[in-house]
């Protein structure tokens, strides 16, 4: 079993109020992944998945989130994704798309190249 980065119960229990997700260490083998795509708090995450790691002695794994292939593609992903996350009454732009995680254009084929 592996526990992603953005989405896992850590970031959530960290990030989000009034979450308290639980972590059953003897029922996995569990593989906790790590990534750095320039968001803010890429290093504070990534300090509590490796304490957390630690704690249950489970390895850590750099991985990389690829949705696009090019830096110049993040204004097209962002906007299909305004277009595709609408909600009746909500206001979407490209200036505030309210889309959770998504400030950053490294999240691409190009950037992971460069590593």
């Amino acid at each position: 079993m592996v526990i992603p980065f953005y989405d896992s119960y850590i970031y959530h229990n960290n990030f989000h109020y009034n979450v308290n997700f639980m972590f059953d260490s003897d029922m996995f083998s569990t593989t906790f992944f790590i990534e750095s795509n320039g968001l803010p708090f890429d290093e504070i995450l990534a300090k509590e998945v490796m304490d957390h790691a630690s704690k249950y002695n489970r390895p850590v794994q750099k991985v990389k989130s690829i949705y696009y292939r090019n830096r110049s593609d993040f204004r097209a992903f962002q906007t299909y994704k305004i277009i595709s996350n609408r909600a009746f009454g909500k206001e979407l732009s490209i200036q505030s798309p309210n889309l959770e995680n998504c400030g950053s254009e490294e999240f691409c084929m190009e950037s992971w190249l460069e590593l």
